[in-house]
């Protein structure tokens, strides 16, 4: 039995180098300038042209601080915002909550953007919200645009259909004789450029191993934004732990984020029911009714034909690029980085026009107040030759002073190799958050998938023997989110002040995880201790990236980075923060010895080394 298992795992192990090598392959290999571990490709200064320090000189009072702040504003649209008006929301819950209500609020406008759109009860209720909304326009007469941007890959699972099905009932709904023509309700399925999307079509979740349209944005009548790390399924409604940024009043950060989501959806399949190639064929939104193909093959933009669903009515109508990301990988490459950067040099606009406030105080009214927070978008997307995102957060690594303490949280610890070298070149203090086998979101998966937390293990593993190869670890800690009924999906980044300067982290498990963990964990530190050693952040990230190889290279990700003087609003930032070290474990050597759960295993690490960039 064990060489039975040996030679499975050995077999598995080859198809994964293939198919990596084969992923890798059908993708645009963009030309990147690496140079002591420092990656050289990101938008050109001439596609920031909203990157402005205009107004940081009366946020900014550290030296070094200033120093990153002014980099972020030579390399980045700079959006300024109040304190005041921005919220970081507590939970899953209070997420659906606030998606609810504001989907509820939106007189004009509601845009949604994510990695897909599960199909139960609370995901149901949500497209229930839309529908309502979207029935309440058509019977005031008042105007709707709805925008949903999902990933084409991941909605081809069986069960999110549904969902997809209902959300087209809202299309088709708005389309009817005698609806008010100003509601609309648009869908787009963006799919990752690569040559072999084709091969790995039949294999169900596989196939998102080539990439996937992982952003996630929702705005709200040009003025309303939450940003997050979450998709719009029940876990993340209810138990799966994430981090959310909710931007109120600010129609120039949901004009970028919204512009953006518009952009993606221009190199995107357009959704509507079959019934719709007779009626609104040669529309702007659905382009082409040449002729139907099979379910999971794709819509050929040149031909003009499109792809049907039998059981769900669901149609794909050719992609709005103009070409097939599949047949025409190249092309449609070529394409997606020209309209990306379009969108980067316009997005310049947006900042001058935030700014003018400053620039004329009349315009300003007592309510409103001056400026005292910075938001710096970035967005990555490695097939169309930005590396936006990737950049900003290794020159942040690099830049940070070793008065900063870093804090860095992923669901998924397998960071990125040149994250990794600036973190061995720096003397700053780290904590690293990440998923404990138990709270990641694979555990309990079926088949193949549910040894996936484990590789992760070992990727932590060998990360931590790292830290101990280069005289790190006195500096660098891992922690484990181990809270009993919840999974682990938060990730971002938090510059603070190191409260004890110079000195190797601080910390151990929270009282609330002590319980957690539960008596017969003895991988962990196992003490209670408070957390006064955490120091405000000065600077912090939201978005979608988990930091790894995947997301610089795979992945289309988005991601924001928050400077503010708001004292209340730092002390949110800093709770949320907390919030997730007293819910986690801090992890010991123990752990990756003798009967640890994290010892050695050699064919599960060496598959785990080798899928690593797909992971």
């Amino acid at each position: 039995m064990f060489f039975l298992l040996a030679y499975a795992l050995v077999f598995g192990t080859s198809l994964l180098l293939a198919f990596r090598l084969f992923s890798l392959s059908g993708s645009v290999q963009t030309s990147t300038c690496h140079s002591n571990g420092t990656l050289f490709h990101a938008l050109d200064n001439k596609v920031t042209v909203g990157g402005r320090t205009r107004g940081a000189s009366s946020v900014v009072t550290d030296g070094p601080q200033a120093e990153m702040l002014r980099f972020l504003g030579e390399t980045c649209c700079t959006l300024p915002a109040r304190g005041k008006d921005l919220r970081v929301l507590a939970g899953p819950k209070q997420f659906f909550s606030e998606l609810l209500r504001q989907i509820s609020a939106a007189q004009h406008r509601i845009v949604l953007s994510a990695l897909y759109i599960g199909d139960g009860p609370l995901a149901r209720q949500l497209v229930t919200a839309l529908r309502n909304r979207v029935s309440k326009a058509r019977s005031d007469r008042k105007a709707l645009d709805v925008c949903i941007l999902l990933d084409y890959n991941r909605m081809h699972v069986r069960q999110n259909l549904k969902t997809v099905a209902e959300l087209l009932n809202l299309q088709s709904e708005a389309a009817s004789p005698g609806a008010d023509s100003a509601v609309n309700v648009r869908l787009f399925l963006f799919q990752s450029p690569c040559r072999w999307n084709w091969l790995v079509a039949p294999f169900g979740r596989a196939r998102e191993a080539l990439g996937v349209q992982h952003t996630k944005i929702f705005c709200f009548d040009n003025c309303q934004t939450i940003l997050t790390g979450a998709n719009l399924s029940d876990d993340y409604f209810d138990t799966r732990v994430d981090r959310y940024l909710a931007v109120h009043d600010n129609p120039h950060v949901a004009a970028w984020f919204s512009g953006l989501v518009d952009a993606l959806c221009a190199l995107s399949y357009p959704v509507g029911i079959h019934k719709e190639c007779n009626t609104n064929a040669g529309s702007a939104t659905v382009a082409g009714c040449g002729g139907t193909k099979k379910w999971g093959q794709n819509a050929n933009s040149s031909s003009g034909e499109f792809v049907v669903h039998a059981g769900s009515n669901l149609t794909i109508f050719p992609n709005m690029a103009g070409v097939d990301p599949s047949t025409q990988w190249y092309e449609f490459c070529e394409v997606a980085e020209r309209r990306l950067r379009d969108f980067a040099n316009s997005s310049g606009a947006v900042a001058a026009e935030a700014w003018q406030v400053e620039q004329h105080p009349e315009m300003e009214d007592e309510a409103t107040g001056h400026y005292d927070t910075l938001l710096f978008p970035t967005m990555q997307c490695a097939r169309a030759n930005i590396f936006h995102d990737s950049f900003i957060v290794q020159m942040l690594l690099r830049m940070a002073p070793r008065s900063t303490h870093i804090y860095l949280a992923s669901p998924y610890l397998n960071m990125y190799g040149h994250f990794v070298d600036e973190l061995l070149a720096s003397s700053s203090p780290y904590d690293f958050i990440t998923a404990s086998v138990s709270t990641n979101g694979w555990y309990g998966s079926k088949g193949f998938a549910r040894y996936i937390p484990y590789f992760y293990l070992q990727l932590q593993r060998a990360f931590r023997y790292l830290m101990k190869e280069y005289k790190c670890a006195h500096r660098i800690r891992l922690h484990e989110f181990s809270a009993e009924g919840k999974t682990y999906h938060a990730k971002g980044l938090w510059f603070t002040k190191d409260q004890k300067q110079g000195g190797a982290p601080v910390g151990g498990v929270g009282i609330s995880s002590a319980r957690a963990s539960g008596a017969n964990n003895n991988n962990v530190v196992n003490c209670e201790e408070t957390w006064d050693h955490v120091g405000e952040p000065y600077l912090v990230s939201y978005g979608s990236t988990n930091y790894g190889s995947r997301s610089v290279h795979r992945d289309v990700e988005v991601e924001v980075f928050l400077y503010t003087t708001n004292e209340g609003l730092r002390g949110a930032l800093r709770q949320d923060l907390i919030s997730l070290l007293q819910e986690s474990t801090s992890v010991s050597d123990e752990r990756f010895v003798g009967n640890g759960e994290g010892r050695f295993q050699p064919l599960v690490s060496l598959m785990a080394q080798m899928g690593q960039d797909l992971l």
